[in-house]
């Protein structure tokens, strides 16, 4: 725990000058406890300022806790609108959970012909099948 908290010290002074990579560690590191308390409205907040600068891990993952309901309510259509931006960026988890909504009729209208789109380019991206497979049941 101990070295994470250096750590965390470390990126959030980066951050704080605009590193999007530490704004991007900082947020990894709320989301999931490490060197902090765990606070996904933080864990966002930090998301969404590396996200300003394009960066497709940072515009994913406040669609992932919106899609969760982590930090906040669930909702569907705000994570569809952040993994847009990111797969837009050729982020295949981004890909792969537009084609999970897509198919489900979840944060836009069900279509599976948009949903195999979604799957195909997170495949032509590099997305494991093995991943496509283990998640589809969580679709």
């Amino acid at each position: 725990m101990r070295s994470w908290a250096k750590k965390v010290r470390r990126w959030r002074k980066a951050a704080r000058s605009g590193d999007v990579k530490a704004q991007c560690k900082l947020g990894y590191c709320y989301s999931h406890g490490l060197g902090v308390r765990q606070d996904d409205a933080i864990a966002a907040r930090w998301y969404r300022k590396a996200a300003k600068r394009r960066v497709p891990f940072a515009q994913y993952s406040p669609g992932e806790l919106r899609f969760e309901g982590w930090g906040g309510r669930q909702d569907d259509f705000a994570a569809a609108r952040w993994w847009r931006k990111a797969a837009k960026l050729g982020y295949a988890p981004a890909q792969f959970g537009l084609g999970c909504l897509s198919a489900e009729g979840r944060g836009g209208p069900q279509d599976y012909a948009v949903a195999r789109r979604w799957f195909r380019k997170a495949a032509d991206q590099g997305l494991p099948p093995s991943v496509l497979v283990s998640r589809q049941p969580a679709c």
